[in-house]
């Protein structure tokens, strides 16, 4: 199911929402996007003591099992832990009509939808891309006038904008129970960039990657401890790696 599916939005919402999150971008920008459309907002962390209580008073719980989109791990998962079974719990307190759970795109995260699932919650589960402004606070210290960055796809990006599009329509949606896939606005590594450095009057110059990764070799040597934005780039194609990777065989 892809967000097209859901019907349109557009009235003003007053939802009292409990948002489980460590603290972070997404959990701020989820928060703050929110509260400026109406919805009364309480922020818990995902290990918090007694969640179940925290939700009384709460109609929905709006629930981001990873602290980041963009740094968030494809490996595989463990089994239902306690902060899954808390999360659930809150979900069944009184008052609680709805879980909205935001998962990052491209993880496996068999266990924990399947434990939504059997928890006869009334849920959505939405799967969404990095988001450019993460980027965008990642590079917020001192950079360069010039940033060089491989001419290469396979990475995801989406905005926040589409993304609280998409919570808002959850919160009045009937149709519960499905899993949303939101879709990449961006795919390539230049262009991320620009859009997170628009703003910044930076240059972003995308080069042919072979000739990126002799240039990093002559920066090594001749600046010396990397730079934020080479740190950045290095973990996106780290992460670009591991989404092409081919999927592991069972032993």
């Amino acid at each position: 199911m892809t967000v097209d599916d859901i019907a349109p939005f557009g009235a003003a919402l007053n939802h009292r929402i409990l948002l489980i999150a460590d603290d972070g971008c997404v959990a701020r920008l989820l928060g703050d996007g929110l509260r400026n459309a109406g919805c009364v907002v309480t922020r818990a962390g995902t290990r918090d003591e007694d969640l179940f209580s925290k939700a009384f008073a709460h109609d929905t719980i709006v629930y981001l099992p990873a602290r980041s989109l963009l740094t968030a791990s494809s490996g595989g998962e463990g089994p239902v832990d306690s902060e899954i079974r808390e999360v659930l719990g809150a979900g069944s307190a009184p008052g609680v009509k709805l879980l909205v759970t935001v998962m990052p795109a491209g993880t496996e995260a068999q266990v924990l939808e399947e434990a939504i699932q059997r928890s006869g919650i009334p849920y959505f589960l939405l799967r969404s891309p990095a988001l450019v402004e993460e980027l965008k606070f990642e590079l917020s210290g001192e950079l360069p006038e010039t940033i060089w960055a491989p001419e290469c796809d396979g990475v995801a990006f989406g905005d926040v904008e589409a993304l609280l599009r998409t919570v808002r329509q959850c919160l009045v949606d009937e149709r519960q129970g499905r899993t949303i896939e939101l879709p990449a606005t961006v795919t390539d590594i230049p262009s991320a960039l620009r859009r997170a450095l628009s703003a910044e009057g930076r240059r972003v110059i995308a080069v042919w990657p072979p000739i990126f990764q002799m240039g990093r070799v002559v920066a090594r040597m001749t600046r010396g401890p990397e730079t934020p934005e080479l740190r950045l780039i290095d973990a996106l194609l780290a992460r670009r790696a591991e989404s092409l990777a081919p999927p592991r065989r069972a032993a």
